[in-house]
């Protein structure tokens, strides 16, 4: 859970400067819709000496519906260090230098298009100013002052840090596209982000340069060589042909419940694409893509009360083909009680695989969502397994009851260890993950199931505790552990 300092004022300031600009990316990172938190990227660098004053600017762009963490630096002292974070829960943001919070505030950038974010703060005064497209969007004073961010941290991309360089929540990951981040040791002016904005390319910065910085990708994070269209004045659909096809441009929507065949239950929530972002997608289920159905759908099904399917055929050669899709709202005789234009493209992908493309745009009103695919969902309790090519079991089965080891000494590092051991079934689930929590005494110490690195994945099924924590340890600064040196060690009952 993150904990957002508080502020003291925040002064809200819009401009009306239109901030235009068609300006190359050059290198994008394309963080995978379905989230996890194993989709991140390391910089290759770490600050050499403290800041008192920074600016970081970053590129974005998301349809997800919700924010997410853009970027965070994470020291052993401290990791909320330095970051612009966001949850699934919310579509607003916080941003914190040192000790110093923003609170959270809307940026109005979830809607598919590039935006130039950057945040800037001075630790003396505690002042901070957020930007969107080089217009200044909100400012404040925190209520922290003084002090400085730490150096020798970890620089971490789409995911928040609750230890440096890990323990990541999935709730708190980001999804969509990251380019051009730039950090500075200074406070740029209103002036100077703007004409970043208008020409970001020629801006480096002198702490994280977008263009030498080392990027180490993990997960299902993808690296991209492509332009930023400008935020303001495009039709999102008026791209080229090979735009159009590229997982760089175009939104992937991976839904089975999209279906023809799958029928909502009564505690299912309805899918709704009212407020879908107008722009280009491709539907994909059970690991293949799917398409919008050519012949009407009854109501209540595709997972929503008024399924949109297509009236006509799909194009047969690469040109855009106007198309238009139907509401079927149950009238008899009526399977198209409304129509929604719509553009039609076939494409390839890498591998030769034909898919269709959709330019799509926001349904009139909700419980209204487009069709894709025929296949039969998965049942209760199980979730679609890319690994497998199957429906596999959501959660799996702990097997045996965890079991810890004894202290293990290595007499090279005059190190003891206790090791926890989580049997679990990990062939039928690829992205499940435990928590576990070791006792002393049968009490649970926050601070040090804080610092020992969890939670478990299914390429880790043991979970260590470094026996450094059973004494006084203050590496942390002016964090001291109370001792726990002859007091038993055991572990909590393991949870999912």
């Amino acid at each position: 859970m993150k904990l957002v300092p508080t502020l003291v004022v925040i002064l809200l300031t819009v401009f009306t400067a239109v901030c235009q600009s068609n300006q190359s990316c050059g290198e994008v990172l394309r963080f995978p819709s379905t989230m996890t938190q194993h989709d991140y990227v390391r910089l290759e660098t770490t600050l050499t000496s403290s800041l008192t004053a920074v600016t970081a600017c970053v590129r974005m762009r998301t349809d997800a519906g919700h924010s997410g963490t853009l970027f965070s630096y994470a020291t052993q002292r401290n990791h909320n260090e330095l970051y612009l974070f966001g949850d699934r829960g919310r579509t607003t943001f916080a941003a914190n230098m040192h000790n110093s919070g923003t609170g959270f505030f809307n940026l109005h950038v979830l809607d598919g298009m590039w935006h130039l974010v950057c945040f800037t703060g001075r630790s003396s005064s505690g002042d901070w100013k957020m930007y969107k497209d080089g217009c200044l969007v909100t400012s404040g004073t925190a209520s922290s002052r003084g002090g400085s961010v730490d150096p020798s941290g970890v620089w971490i991309l789409g995911q928040d840090q609750d230890t440096p360089g890990g323990a990541f929540q999935l709730n708190q990951a980001f999804s969509g596209d990251i380019s051009n981040f730039n950090v500075w040791d200074y406070v740029m002016t209103e002036s100077q982000i703007l004409q970043q904005f208008m020409n970001d390319s020629s801006y480096h910065g002198n702490v994280i340069d977008w263009e030498t910085v080392g990027k180490l990708v993990y997960g299902g994070v993808q690296l991209y060589q492509v332009d930023c269209e400008t935020s303001l004045g495009q039709d999102p659909c008026n791209i080229t042909d090979d735009e159009i096809c590229d997982t760089a441009y175009n939104n992937t929507i991976v839904d089975p419940n999209r279906s023809t065949a799958f029928v909502p239950g009564p505690s299912d929530l309805y899918i709704c694409d009212n407020r879908l972002t107008k722009g280009w997608y491709r539907f994909e289920a059970h690991s293949q893509s799917v398409r919008i159905p050519e012949v009407f759908v009854e109501p209540y099904h595709c997972g929503t009360r008024v399924p949109l399917w297509l009236d006509g055929p799909h194009p047969i050669n690469s040109q855009v083909a106007d198309r238009v899709v139907c509401a079927n709202y149950g009238v008899p005789g009526n399977y198209c009680s409304n129509s929604i234009p719509i553009l039609v493209k076939k494409c390839a992908d890498n591998a030769g695989v034909d898919f269709y493309a959709y330019c799509l745009s926001p349904t009139p009103g909700c419980d209204q969502a487009y069709c894709a695919g025929n296949q039969e969902p998965c049942p209760n309790g199980e979730v679609w397994g890319d690994a497998y090519g199957k429906c596999v079991k959501d959660v799996p089965e702990i097997t045996e009851n965890p079991v810890l080891h004894p202290p293990v000494i290595d007499l090279t590092t005059w190190k003891v260890t206790f090791t926890c051991e989580v049997k679990y079934d990990n062939d039928t689930d690829d992205g499940a993950r435990f928590d576990v929590k070791f006792l002393f005494d049968h009490t649970d110490d926050r601070k040090v199931n804080e610092a020992t690195p969890t939670p478990l994945d299914p390429t880790r099924k043991t979970v260590e505790l470094d026996a450094k924590y059973l004494g006084t340890f203050d590496n942390f600064g002016t964090i001291e552990w109370e001792s726990k040196m002859g007091k038993t060690v055991s572990k909590t009952q393991v949870t999912q």
